[in-house]
């Protein structure tokens, strides 16, 4: 009996299991094939700002390089293949990203431009610069920054001194420290012509001013000053000293911020009155504790870290309490990439996926084993029992009987 004329004799229940089995077999044979000659898409790009997503799509679209974009047109993924000449030629484009333009400007000269015109552009090309160089800076994620540049003048009387401010995006759950922010004072002024460090300003995405009001070298320290950092380094050891126990390598900055007073003199008045009347039992300001620990707090262990300083009397209830990630955490999140083009991104779980083992190849070699054991128990031979022998037999004799009454 051929293996067509057993599946003919079986049930009609069998006949579908079967059919259904080998209709499995075949479609998760036709899937691993599509799926293993599919191009594997990995991250160009991701938190990208709508306007650098769009120039980077263009660019692509010029060099008919597929792509496909995720998390709502922040990330830009292409074919693993094609991702690194991708990059580089984005890299050595000259698009602005991150509305950036640098020195790059000039590249294209035009002769019929006016001094006036000249003069804009070289400020335009100077702050892109100073922007791209400060968003390499760790934990910066963008930057900008504003020149005020006046006219030379041949009279003394009359030269006015140029100024500069700059607005800082911090990475989230990071916060610049005060030597980040002088290190950024210093470098803007020493990238314009006679511009002083106590002439630049620099803002958080908040408005709130990162740089101390007076002068940040230690001869022009005022008292208050002093008496401030007095008090954030004590407050430093007593949030090191509860912390002792849980995370004793765990790097604390206790800051008070500036912005809590109002301006003016009136402002001037009530911080120096509040810093003096400090004592280790009352305090009539706000400070802002960072704790960075090496390995991220969850949200259980950060309440019951603040329940614990509130407990030892270091923190009040409208005291802020932040856990920055650790540098080592904090590095792969706040890596630059070159100045012309915007961070690489790491793979996201689209990307990584191909890198993951898949457990859905499995299916395939399980179903193909079932149905060999099934065709092989449906087309097996059947074997008879001893009670269907013996019929048999009796069957056979009657029949050998009944062909020899006939002769």
């Amino acid at each position: 009996m051929t293996p067509l004329q057993r599946l003919r004799a079986l049930p009609p229940v069998a006949q579908a299991l079967v059919g259904l089995a080998a209709l499995a077999v075949l479609t998760g044979l036709l899937a691993a094939a599509w799926y293993s000659t599919r191009p594997r898409y990995e991250v160009l790009f991701r938190d990208l700002r709508p306007a650098d997503a769009a120039m980077i799509v263009a660019r692509l679209d010029e060099t008919k390089t597929p792509y496909r974009l995720a998390d709502g047109g922040s990330t830009i993924l292409t074919p693993k293949a094609l991702a690194d000449a991708a990059r580089l030629d984005i890299a050595g484009s000259d698009m602005p990203l991150k509305g950036a333009v640098g020195f790059e400007l000039f590249n294209k000269s035009d002769m019929g431009l006016t001094e006036f015109a000249q003069r804009i552009n070289y400020q335009r090309a100077l702050q892109g610069e100073l922007a791209r160089t400060i968003m390499t800076v760790e934990g910066v994620d963008s930057a900008r920054v504003h020149l005020t540049l006046p006219e030379p003048s041949v009279f003394r009387n009359d030269r006015k001194p140029p100024r500069a401010s700059v607005t800082i995006v911090t990475v989230r759950g990071v916060s610049l420290d005060e030597g980040a922010v002088a290190g950024i004072q210093r470098l803007v002024a020493a990238s314009v012509t006679d511009m002083d460090v106590a002439d630049v300003v620099v803002l958080d995405q908040s408005g709130h001013v990162l740089n101390p009001a007076v002068a940040t070298t230690p001869e022009a320290v005022s008292p208050e000053l002093q008496q401030a950092r007095a008090i954030e380094q004590y407050y430093v050891a007593a949030v090191r000293s509860a912390l002792a126990a849980q995370w004793p390598d765990a790097r604390v900055e206790v800051v008070i911020p500036l912005h809590q007073w109002g301006p003016g003199a009136a402002g001037s008045d009530s911080r120096d009155q509040a810093l003096t009347a400090w004592t280790r039992t009352s305090r009539a300001f706000d400070i802002r504790v960072s704790v960075m620990t090496p390995d991220q707090a969850d949200a259980a262990s950060r309440t019951a870290v603040r329940e614990q300083l509130l407990q030892a009397g270091v923190l009040r209830e409208t005291d802020a309490l932040l856990f920055p990630l650790s540098p080592a955490l904090a590095a792969p999140i706040a890596e630059k990439a070159a100045p012309a083009a915007p961070v690489e991104a790491r793979p996201t779980k689209a990307a990584s996926s191909s890198a993951r083992f898949d457990w859905r190849w499995l299916a395939v070699p399980v179903l193909g084993v079932a149905l060999l054991i099934l065709l092989r128990r449906l087309w097996a031979p059947r074997r008879l029992g001893a009670d269907q022998r013996a019929a048999w037999a009796r069957r056979l004799s009657r029949l050998v009987e009944g062909a020899d009454h006939g002769l």
